[in-house]
C-alpha cells in the first residue's frame, strides 16, 4: 500500500484537524452564559418543582463516532492510497546530470552532454513504470527540471531541455540537494544517480556519500585539453604608453603539449608565440600592446584538443584621451616638473589668460591673482600665493572627499601648507578643503553665468609643500573634477564566472564602492582583509569603481575543473539491468470515498429522523434535524418556556 497524493504524516494531520472541526460544536456549547432573572416571590410560586437537568450532555455518542469515521475515510481517500497485493514497492529516484563547461567537449565527435542525455534516458527506461524520477541539472548550482514524475514523456522533455552552464560541476551541493528532495518529497526513497565525466571543483568534494548513490561515468578517461584560464590587460606603469597583456594557459592533460598563441587587436595581428606546457601545469605569457585607441583584443590558441570553448578570450580595450590643460603662470618650471610626465594631463603654458580665439582647453589653471569671474572654461584658481595674517605658520589641511569621488585618492595622505586669507563661501559653494580656522578651498558648480570653478586659498606648489605626496593627487583630482573626465579604466580582466577577489586600499568604505554588472544592476560584495570579494554565477561584465578609477571584469571564460574524482569502492556503477514491472496496483480512494458517503447518509437517516420524532412540537422550529457535523444535545429551553 502506498500514498500517491499525500504521505502518511500529512494524512494524519488532516484527519486530526477534521476531527477537531467535528467535535468543536460540542465544546462551544459548554461555555457559561449569564442569565438575568426577576427576584420576585411570584416567580418562585409559578415555577414550583421544575426538574434540574444537566444542560450540556452528549446523548448520541454513536452519531459522533460515525461522523469521525466517515471524516477519516474521506481524508484517506484524498491521500490517493494504492493497494498492491505483493511484489516491489514503487520508489522515487533523483537523476543528477553534469551540465558544466566540460560537457561541451567532443572526444568522439559527439558532445558529452548528448552522451549524458542518452545515459540518463537508458537509466530511466530500466526502471519499472511505477517508479518516479526527479531530473536535476547541476553545475555550480543544482536546478530541478521536474518534480518526482512518473510520466516518462515529461522526463524525456526535461532531458531534451538540458543546457550547458559556463561554471564547473560542484558535486557536494548536488548530492545535498538530491538527499533533501528524497527526504522531504518522496514516497519511498530510491537511488541518487550521478551522470558525469568526473571533473569537479576542488572545493566541492563530498566528505561522505549519501546512501543509495549510483555512479554512471561519461566516457571516463583523461582528455586532451589546453585552455585559457585568465586574460588581463593593464596600463603600462600607469601611463599612456600602451597595455601590458598577461595570458595564463593550463594543460589539463597529463602529457606535455605545445600550442601556438596568436594575438589580434582591432582585427590586426598584434603578436604570436609558441609555448610548451607541461602536463597539469599553468604557464603565463606576457606581451606589450602599444596603442591608445579603442579596439577588441583577441587571444586565440591554435591547438587540437577535446574542448574548444576555452581556446579563445576577448577584451574590449577603451581609448585614452588626455585632458588639455592651459596653465597661466610665471612659475613654468614648477608646473613642468608636476605635469610634463603626467599620464592624464597634456599641458600648455601661457603668460596671460587664453583669449576666445585661442585653442579650447578642457581646464584652465590660473596661478595667483584675484579670483576671476566665471568663464566658459572650467578654471582652477590658486588665488593667494602671498602670506597673510592666517599664514604665519603651516597648518594641516583636510580635504573633503564626501561627494567628490575624484578626491578619494587624497584621503589618508597628509597635506600641510600655509593658508592665506580665509575664503568667503557663497551659498552655492561646496567646501573641498578646510583648516581649523575655516574654509581654504571651494568648488563652485557650473551655472548659467559660466563653467565650474575651484578656488584654493593656499599655494600647493610652494617650495615646502610641493614635495608632499598629497599635492599631485590633489591637483589630478581637481583636474578630473573640473574636466568631468569619466572613470579611467586601468585594468581589464577576463575570468570565468564564480568567486572573484580584488585587492583594494585600506580604509575604503562600502558606500564609496560601486560594483555593477553589464545591465547596471548592483552586484553584492563584501570587504575582508584589504580585499573585495564577490560572486557571479553567469557570464557577464562586472565594473568596479572607487574614487575615479574603474576595473572591468569580463566573466566570460568557461570554468574548467582540473580535478578528476572517482567514487569509493562499493558504489554501484553503470546502468542496472532492466527491472521487471511490478504487480498491478489498485486504487482504494473510490471505495474509501463511497464508504464515507454511505456512513454519512446512514448517520443522517438514523439520528436526524430520531431527533425530529423527539421534538415536543413535532415541527422543525424546536425539533429541527441537525446536520451530520453536530451532536444532538439535551435542549431544556422548550421545557423552560412551557413551565414559564
Amino acid at each position: 500500500m502506498s500514498f500517491t497524493v499525500l504521505n502518511l504524516a500529512t494524512a494524519l494531520i488532516l484527519a486530526t484537524l477534521a476531527a477537531v472541526l467535528v467535535i468543536l460544536p460540542y465544546l462551544w456549547g459548554r461555555s457559561r452564559r449569564r442569565v438575568l432573572v426577576p427576584s420576585l416571590k411570584l416567580w418562585s410560586q409559578l415555577c414550583p418543582g421544575r426538574p434540574v437537568q444537566q444542560r450540556w450532555r452528549v446523548t448520541e455518542l454513536w452519531s459522533l463516532l460515525l461522523q469521525l469515521l466517515a471524516t477519516t475515510l474521506l481524508v484517506l481517500a484524498s491521500a490517493g492510497i494504492l493497494l498492491k497485493p505483493g511484489g516491489r514497492t514503487p520508489r522515487d529516484h533523483v537523476v543528477v546530470i553534469d551540465t558544466s563547461a566540460w560537457m561541451t567537449s567532443r572526444p568522439e565527435k559527439t558532445p558529452l552532454l548528448e552522451v549524458a542525455r542518452q545515459l540518463a534516458w537508458r537509466y530511466v527506461s530500466s526502471l519499472p513504470p511505477q517508479d518516479r524520477v526527479l531530473v536535476v541539472e547541476a553545475a555550480a548550482i543544482p536546478i530541478a527540471l521536474t518534480s518526482f514524475e512518473g510520466d516518462r514523456q515529461v522526463v524525456q522533455l526535461a532531458l531534451r531541455g538540458l543546457r550547458v552552464r559556463p561554471s564547473a560541476f560542484a558535486l557536494r551541493p548536488a548530492l545535498e540537494f538530491a538527499q533533501q528532495a528524497l527526504e522531504r518529497h518522496s514516497r519511498s526513497p530510491g537511488e541518487i544517480v550521478v551522470i558525469t565525466p568526473g571533473y569537479i571543483r576542488d572545493d566541492a568534494k563530498p566528505e561522505h556519500l549519501p546512501p543509495a548513490v549510483r555512479w554512471i561515468p561519461v566516457q571516463p578517461r583523461p582528455w586532451r585539453n589546453v585552455g585559457i584560464t585568465r586574460l588581463a590587460a593593464r596600463r603600462v606603469g600607469g601611463t599612456t604608453e600602451g597595455w601590458q597583456i598577461l595570458v595564463a594557459l593550463r594543460n589539463y592533460s597529463p602529457a606535455p603539449t605545445s600550442v601556438d598563441l596568436f594575438a589580434r587587436f582591432a582585427e590586426a595581428p598584434a603578436g604570436q608565440a609558441r609555448l610548451r606546457i607541461p602536463g597539469g601545469q599553468v604557464v603565463e605569457h606576457q606581451l606589450l600592446l602599444r596603442t591608445n585607441a579603442a579596439g577588441l583584443l583577441e587571444i586565440q590558441l591554435d591547438v587540437r584538443d577535446d574542448l574548444a570553448a576555452d581556446n579563445q578570450a576577448r577584451l574590449q580595450l577603451p581609448a585614452w584621451r588626455p585632458v588639455e590643460v592651459a596653465i597661466v603662470t610665471d612659475r613654468r618650471e614648477v608646473f613642468r616638473a608636476m605635469f610634463d610626465e603626467h599620464p592624464l594631463v597634456r599641458a600648455r603654458y601661457e603668460t596671460a589668460r587664453p583669449s576666445t580665439n585661442a585653442a579650447r582647453a578642457d581646464v584652465v589653471i590660473l596661478d595667483g591673482g584675484p579670483t576671476p569671474h566665471p568663464s566658459s572654461d572650467p578654471t582652477l584658481v590658486i588665488s593667494n600665493r602671498a602670506t597673510g595674517p592666517a599664514a604665519t605658520r603651516p597648518e594641516r589641511i583636510q580635504v573633503v572627499t564626501n561627494g567628490f569621488p575624484q578626491l578619494l585618492a587624497v584621503r589618508g595622505a597628509e597635506l600641510i601648507a600655509r593658508p592665506g586669507n580665509q575664503l568667503q563661501v557663497k551659498p552655492q559653494d561646496l567646501p573641498i578643503a578646510r583648516t581649523t580656522a575655516g574654509v581654504v578651498g571651494v568648488f563652485r558648480p557650473a551655472s548659467r553665468n559660466g563653467s565650474a570653478q575651484v578656488v584654493l586659498g593656499f599655494d600647493p606648489l610652494a617650495p615646502e609643500v610641493r614635495a608632499q605626496l598629497a599635492v599631485p593627487l590633489l591637483l589630478t583630482g581637481l583636474i578630473e573634477l573640473l574636466a568631468n573626465v569619466p572613470p579611467q579604466q586601468w585594468e581589464l580582466v577576463a575570468l570565468s564566472p564564480g568567486p572573484v577577489s580584488v585587492s583594494i586600499p585600506t580604509g575604503l568604505q562600502p558606500k564609496e564602492i560601486r560594483l555593477v554588472d553589464a545591465n547596471g544592476q548592483p552586484v553584492p560584495f563584501r570587504l575582508a582583509d584589504r580585499a573585495l570579494e564577490f560572486y557571479v554565477d553567469r557570464p557577464t561584465v562586472v565594473r568596479l569603481q572607487w574614487g575615479h578609477r574603474e576595473w572591468s571584469y569580463s566573466l566570460t571564460l568557461p570554468d574548467i575543473s582540473s580535478e578528476l574524482w572517482s567514487p569509493p569502492r562499493g558504489v554501484p556503477r553503470g546502468i542496472p539491468r532492466v527491472q521487471p514491472p511490478g504487480s498491478r496496483e489498485y486504487p482504494l480512494w473510490p471505495w474509501l470515498a463511497g464508504l464515507a458517503a454511505g456512513l454519512w447518509l446512514w448517520e443522517w437517516h438514523r439520528y436526524a429522523s430520531r431527533s425530529s420524532e423527539r421534538s415536543p412540537t413535532g415541527g422543525s422550529a424546536k425539533g429541527w434535524a441537525r446536520p451530520a457535523a453536530l451532536v444532538r444535545l439535551n435542549d431544556t429551553s422548550g421545557s423552560n418556556r412551557r413551565h414559564a
